[in-house]
């Protein structure tokens, strides 16, 4: 529901993939409007987060006139979700609706790290889905920008007891050592 802080705010999605961006977010869509009518526990963000959404919903029916592929989703019921894509388009979109899910397409990496390096002192985790190798040599990008944990998809909101929160160990700030030699 994108109220806690490993919530995802930006999907980006290498172009050339064996399932496009745009397909990716049309799936997201869709699994979004599955869990609301299952009445899943989706529920409407609050009224500055609605307001938001609306903002962003006209922001992308701009991009549209404007000639740019870019689509957006949302549910029946004002405010519960919305799925944003935009295609050659690396940016970091940091605000977020609440429940708002911003997908890009990227063709170079580059492009994606450049889009993150401003935020580099606030990210804190990824959840990344690639090959072995090029899956390391991403998290490696990943790290130098600043993102202290790279998991899996699905497992981001759980992280590990030992995860190191903002890159330090989780107790040892509350503890004053005392060396006995």
């Amino acid at each position: 529901d994108q109220r806690g802080c490993l919530s995802p705010a930006v999907v980006y999605v290498e172009a050339g993939g064996a399932v496009s961006g745009l397909k990716f977010a049309q799936s997201v869509a869709e699994a979004l409007r599955g869990l609301s009518l299952a009445d899943q526990g989706l529920r409407p963000a609050g009224p500055q987060r609605i307001l938001d959404k609306e903002d962003l919903k006209n922001r992308w029916k701009l991009k549209k006139v404007k000639g740019e592929e870019a689509h957006f989703w949302e549910s029946s019921v004002r405010g519960e979700w919305a799925v944003f894509f935009e295609q050659k388009n690396p940016e970091f979109s940091h605000v977020s609706g609440g429940q708002s899910v911003f997908i890009r397409e990227y063709k170079n990496l580059k492009d994606v790290s450049g889009a993150l390096s401003p935020y580099g002192k606030y990210l804190q985790a990824a959840a990344l889905e690639a090959p072995g190798a090029k899956r390391e040599s991403i998290a490696q990008i990943l790290a130098e920008l600043g993102v202290n944990r790279v998991t899996r998809a699905g497992c981001l909101q759980e992280p590990p007891a030992s995860w190191h929160h903002d890159g330090m160990p989780n107790l040892a700030g509350w503890l004053r050592w005392t060396d006995l030699e």
